[in-house]
């Protein structure tokens, strides 16, 4: 019998690529933090980042066991002294950690316009 695909939750963990969902969930706060009342900003991102790191979680798994990839090559980043050096190895990025720091800003601003009193962001 093969291994099980397609979404589903595994020991706890959102697999089959449901930690993509995270994205909506830091982005969202993100949003709420910038553009949202202080208070309820400073309740959803706090609400929003375990859900983050629970989906990003679900994406570290499903990349160790070859199901879904999260991380990805960012040859934009390259810039010519790096070329000139030789240095012509990719740099790797993985999408679990941008979706957690995302979460982790979003947080500290909705934390910072509550606590100190700022207006929305725009």
């Amino acid at each position: 019998m093969g291994r099980k695909r397609g979404p589903r939750v595994k020991h706890g963990l959102l697999r089959g690529g449901l930690g993509r969902l995270g994205w909506v969930t830091a982005l969202g706060s993100l949003a709420f933090a910038c553009f949202v009342r202080a208070d309820i900003a400073s309740i959803v991102a706090a609400l929003a980042f375990p859900v983050s790191v629970w989906c990003a979680l679900g994406l570290r798994a499903d990349d160790a066991s070859g199901e879904v990839s999260d991380h990805y090559v960012d040859e934009e980043s390259f810039d010519w002294k790096e070329m000139l050096s030789g240095n012509l190895v990719h740099p790797v990025r993985r999408s679990s950690n941008w979706m957690i720091g995302i979460g982790v800003l979003a947080l500290a601003i909705a934390l910072c316009r509550w606590h100190f009193g700022w207006g929305a962001l725009v």
